[in-house]
């Protein structure tokens, strides 16, 4: 604004190029035309500004108040100056009348007038820098000045024009134009910021340095816009770090006098990318996959689109190129398109970006050529994995692997080419192969280093492993075990073939001051566990161990016995390197030869080797695995065990196996199959009938109530005590062939560990072995067996091949024992005091149980022995849900733990709540979940000494509590029962499940959990009638509502109970026939309160006790 426009005609030329911006479609907002006006009037405004500025809002002020106020002003401000002027007029006449006659009056009152013309006109205001005031004067005294906008009342920081005052400063002799718009000048900007220019003919910058490559030989003239003639000195290419990876941009002309880098549309265009401009950012497209956004740019001030590249030096590029080399070697020699189609489809997480290298991999030359394939004679695939599998043989080998194998079988499934292999010593009757079969033909390649022939098995295995992790042609986007499991496969445990690693050597093996590490080979991935399978150069044998750090640049020379370190590429050629990178690189190969060969080599530290190989501990490894970190591998035939004393020992197994009549010698059958034995080293887990947890906690209570002692024994070999009805056939195991009769095999008389047919053998053996002596099976527990004579009572437990078993005559007791000796290879164990990882102390005045060891092995096993303890499983009132917004954890880890934790609920009801919500989310759990988990171990930390105290009492009443939350799980609404039972003692048996149904009401819930309760009642009393304790009266069952005790009583259907499930009616049946009665409890006095929620402190620790649960040293004395 100028000083001698007015505000209206100020106001008229901005609303009229406001006007003209909107017509091209720019977005002005009124905020803006405000702040506009108030920083550009001009001095003369100040003070109306500044008053509008302290006593309104900016952003809510309107443009027509604004105006209406600067008007306001300039009115105000104008008529003051009007009357001023005919003030001075006025006096300066009076007095040239007056005076008229006399000279030096005349001259005295001419220089009065000069004065009074004068007026209002003094030095500049050393505050304002105004001259219609003085200094004592100024309306600014006093305020503070901002240093932004050097206006007064406020402070740099609350400057509402801070950033925007200096971008948008217009000079005094701006054109109405220029109001909105900066110069039009780019400002200098860094080396490595382009611009998207669409009028560029080509890429351009000023930084050589930047570039890849260089072609000298190329020379042009550019004319840039203003007409100005640039000479190109030369024209090469630049590699940039993006996010799906390195690019590299040729073409690129280098112009040194070029004030800023300049990016092509044209040319990007010309190469096949896309580069829609839309609302305030311009997208940039790879030019193969129109789908893949490689950038997306911002436009930003001086509607620029400025690019930010991040350059990739020589050096860089050279280790990137060792890196994609590396990849390449660890996932079996695999070509880098599809290293490439890994990462881009993100079908192996952990997988780095992979470039395609220029050269040829001598392993690759050497092991891949192939004949051509069959052609496939149809085209049909299957649609579901096990729909069609397609095998083939390969072998004999001319060397026998490590486990003295010739041949070996592939499996390979079409649906999702998911491979298996297996290893054999001797040719089965071989598959006819037809010309289809051509998916299992040369599948196998060679593992690509140089190893020992006698590891062809390793590398066979390895390289199936390692297929299934890799893209192929019939699965689109999916690796085939992703195909296969659902699972995307990681790449950070990957390692080079056959490369030299260091094992950990545990501290129970060594010496204090030995070598930590040993020598070995890496040959492949443990089956068994997370570990790797490691080739010991000292001992000579496989191991399998987690604890390893590996050297891939360096191999074994088997022939020599020494390492060596040797490229496997050839390269097609050698780009120039400068000398200065050639001095780099030698002292980085002196620097390796200077490392000792037995010592391991440490990486220098980077973020991407950070990110491969990650701190030790950070993750669990399976159950079987968590125990040790450093095992011998299983041998798998009779050469191999004979040389280790462990499994001599293992064998002598069959000593007793003959000495059991197990088998005899027979001719080979031609009608029958003969099945193969490995000489019983190891056998299969098999299942047979056992006792419920429940029954044997019923036992151990009523055992302490009438103070009868239970027994334990032990049945040694329990399955070759079963006899079988079939005819079996075995071979000899290797080193118990009998002389003479080599050709003939073994006829079973009785079951062998590993059959199917030996649970039910062995159990069919025993239930008629106690039904020829007076027992009687419960119907209700097919393992719970009762003898009677009289008064006399004999109870027997059967758990696979442990038996307990109690009485009121230990003559009784006593003949038991015997005749079991007798008849059966037996251990007596005496008094039960150590029963499925649970501790018995029988005493006077009763038994004890509790699980102190596992607890111990539990919170040791998952880092927990020496954590800080709590007085609640949960905290109170927390909601747990499925998609917490936390990240997820390694669900075989949280699975594991939960599982522990259920077992040991076995004697712990007191965390039977925790671990039956915790048990919710096993199939997806997030870190919220784990850290749950985690507190209910710090609880069991500080009362791992705790159990259940069965006291002595004479009263075998059964008693029970049932109770309901209501729509406590988030996620479905539903709600949780809970139920106890005692004997007029502690509790027995327990439960803590969510129920399948939304309740509509606490009393629909609660009236669901009494059902569930009346399912376990109805079980409970047949149990204990079938052992002697005959619950003549109804069995009493507590319930803190009203409302649920009166539906049973109320057949009538009616709004509120008619929707209710017909099973749940089953409770009303059971109270109809007098076997249960509800009655009311207070909430307070109820004691299944503690399986349906988490309660605070003082409850929690009240009612575990009410149910039980003790210090050992205590047992229910208070």
């Amino acid at each position: 604004m100028k000083d001698s426009e007015t505000i209206d005609e100020y106001y008229t030329k901005v609303r009229e190029l406001v006007n003209q911006l909107k017509a091209y479609g720019e977005d002005i907002p009124e905020k803006m035309v405000v702040e506009k006006l108030l920083i550009s009037v001009t001095e003369n405004y100040d003070p109306i500004v500044t008053t509008i500025e302290e006593t309104k809002d900016i952003t809510t002020l309107t443009v027509t108040e604004l105006v209406g106020s600067l008007e306001a002003y300039e009115k105000r401000r104008s008529r003051r100056e009007e009357n001023s002027l005919e003030n001075a007029f006025q006096s300066k006449l009076n007095m040239r009348s007056q005076n008229s006659n006399r000279k030096e009056e005349n001259f005295k009152s001419t220089m009065g007038d000069k004065k009074k013309q004068n007026k209002g006109k003094y030095i500049p205001c050393r505050i304002c820098k105004r001259t219609n005031h003085l200094e004592k004067d100024c309306y600014f005294r006093g305020k503070p000045q901002c240093r932004n906008c050097k206006r007064f009342g406020h402070v740099e920081k609350d400057c509402r024009f801070k950033g925007n005052h200096q971008a948008n400063c217009i000079e005094e002799n701006n054109s109405s134009d220029q109001l909105f718009y900066t110069c039009n000048s780019v400002a200098e900007t860094g080396e490595a910021t382009w611009y998207i220019d669409s009028a560029a003919s080509n890429h351009m910058t000023y930084n050589k340095g930047a570039f890849q490559t260089l072609d000298e030989s190329f020379k042009t003239n550019v004319k840039l816009g203003d007409n100005h003639i640039v000479k190109v000195e030369v024209k090469g290419s630049i590699a940039i770090n993006t996010k799906k990876g390195t690019r590299i941009i040729n073409d690129v002309m280098y112009i040194p006098n070029l004030r800023t880098n300049l990016f092509s549309v044209g040319q990007m265009m010309e190469k096949g990318y896309t580069l829609p401009f839309g609302g305030d950012s311009c997208t940039i497209y790879d030019n193969k996959d129109k789908t893949l956004k490689i950038a997306e740019v911002r436009m930003k001030e001086h509607r620029c689109f400025p690019i930010y590249l991040q350059y990739m030096g020589r050096t860089a590029m050279k280790a990137q190129e060792d890196q994609s080399w590396l990849w390449h070697r660890k996932l079996g020699q695999f070509n880098f398109q599809g290293l490439k189609i890994l990462h881009q489809k993100k079908m192996m997480t952990d997988l780095p970006q992979i470039q395609a290298v220029e050269g040829a991999c001598e392993a690759c030359l050497q092991g891949k050529q192939h004949k051509k394939p069959f052609p496939s004679r149809t085209s049909w695939r299957a649609k579901a994995v096990l729909e069609l599998i397609h095998t083939d043989v390969c072998g004999p080998m001319r060397t026998p692997s490590h486990e003295q194998n010739r041949y070996f079988i592939l499996f390979i499934d079409d649906y999702s080419r998911m491979t298996w292999v297996y290893f054999m010593r001797e040719n089965p009757k071989s598959l006819r192969k037809k010309e289809q079969n051509s998916h299992g033909d040369g599948k196998i390649d060679a593992a690509g280093e140089t190893l020992a022939k006698a590891f062809w098995a390793e590398a066979v295995y390895t390289a199936v492993y390692l297929l299934n992790r890799c893209p192929t042609k019939a699965v689109q986007n999916m690796t085939p075990i992703e195909a296969w499991s659902g699972k995307k496969p990681s790449a950070k445990h990957l390692r080079v073939f056959s490369s030299i690693c260091y094992v950990h050597i545990p501290t129970e093996k060594r010496h204090k001051l030995e070598e930590k590490t040993e020598n070995g080979i890496f040959l492949g991935y443990s089956t068994q566990s997370k570990g790797y399978r490691i080739y010991n150069l000292k001992t000579k044998k496989l191991i399998i161990s987690r604890d390893v750090e590996f050297d891939e640049d360096a191999m074994w020379n088997w022939d020599e016995e020494k390492v060596e370190r040797q490229s496997v590429m050839i390269p097609k050629k050698t780009p120039p390197q400068q000398q200065q990178e050639e001095g780099t690189d030698q002292a980085e190969m002196e620097r390796r030869s200077q490392q000792a060969p037995g010592s391991p080599k440490r990486p220098p530290p980077s973020e991407e080797i950070e990110e491969e190989t990650p701190p030790r501990r950070t993750k669990l490894l399976s159950d079987i695995y968590e125990t040790c970190n450093f095992i011998m591998l299983e041998p798998e035939n009779f050469e191999t065990a004979v040389k280790h004393k462990v499994w001599v020992q293992a064998m002598e197994e069959i000593k007793m196996i003959e000495k059991n009549n197990t088998w005899e010698l027979a001719d080979r059958p031609k009608d029958k199959e003969v099945i193969g034995i490995r000489a019983l080293i190891d056998y299969t887990e098999t299942f047979a009938p056992v006792a419920r947890l429940d029954t044997i906690r019923a036992l151990i209570a009523i055992a302490a109530n009438k103070k009868w002692k239970i027994y334990q024994m032990d049945v040694k070999s329990a399955f070759l005590n079963g006899y079988i009805d079939e005819e079996i056939y075995v071979e000899q195991p290797q080193g118990f062939i009998a002389k003479g009769s080599e050709e003939k095999v073994l006829r079973l008389k009785k079951a062998l560990y590993g059959l199917k047919q030996a649970p039910r053998a062995w159990y069919s053996r025993i239930d008629q072995y106690f039904m020829d002596r007076g027992f009687w099976k419960s119907l209700s527990e097919p393992t719970l067996y009762i003898k009677s004579q009289g008064n006399d009572t004999l109870i027997v437990s059967l758990y696979v091949d442990d038996l307990i078993y109690t009485g009121n005559n230990e003559k009784m007791i006593q003949d038991f024992k015997e005749n079991m000796m007798k008849t059966f290879e037996m251990s007596d164990l005496g008094l039960m005091h150590f029963f499925l990882g649970i501790e018995i102390n029988q005493e006077k005045k009763g038994i004890f149980i509790c699980q102190r060891k596992y607890t111990e092995t539990l919170l040791k096993k998952f880092k927990m022995e020496s954590c800080k303890t709590v007085t609640t499983p949960l905290v109170t009132g927390e909601k747990y849900q499925k998609e917490d917004g936390s990240q997820k954890v390694d669900g075989s880890m949280y699975r594991t733990l939960i599982g522990s934790l259920l077992y040991l609920t076995a004697t712990r009801p007191d965390i039977m709540f925790a671990t039956s919500l915790l048990s919710r989310f096993m199939q997806s759990p997030t870190q919220v979940h784990y850290a749950a988990a985690k507190r209910t171990l710090r609880y069991l930390r500080g009362t791992k000494d705790f159990g259940i105290w069965y006291k002595s009492t004479n009263d075998t009443k059964l008693v029970g509590y049932t109770d309901s939350d209501w729509a406590g799980s988030v996620d479905d609404m539903k709600s949780t029962s809970g139920y106890t039972f005692s004997l007029e003692s502690e509790i027995f048996t327990w439960a803590s499940k969510k129920q399948v149904a939304v309740a509509q009401s606490s009393a629909e819930a609660e009236y669901i959990a009494a059902a569930a309760t009346s399912n376990q009642v109805i079980w409970l009393r047949r149990i204990l009638e079938d052992i002697g304790e005959k619950q003549e009266e109804p069995t009493t069952i507590y319930c803190d509502n009203k409302s649920a005790i009166a539906i049973t009583k109320n057949p009538v259907q009616h709004s509120r109970t008619k929707h209710i499930d017909i099973k749940y009616h089953s409770l009303r049946e059971a109270t109809t026939r007098g076997e249960i009665e509800l009655k009311y409890c207070s909430t307070e006095e109820q004691l299944a309160d503690i399986f349906t929620k988490a309660l605070p402190r003082n409850k929690f620790e009240e009612l575990r006790m009410k149910i039980g649960v003790y210090h050992k040293h205590i047992k229910g004395e208070y």
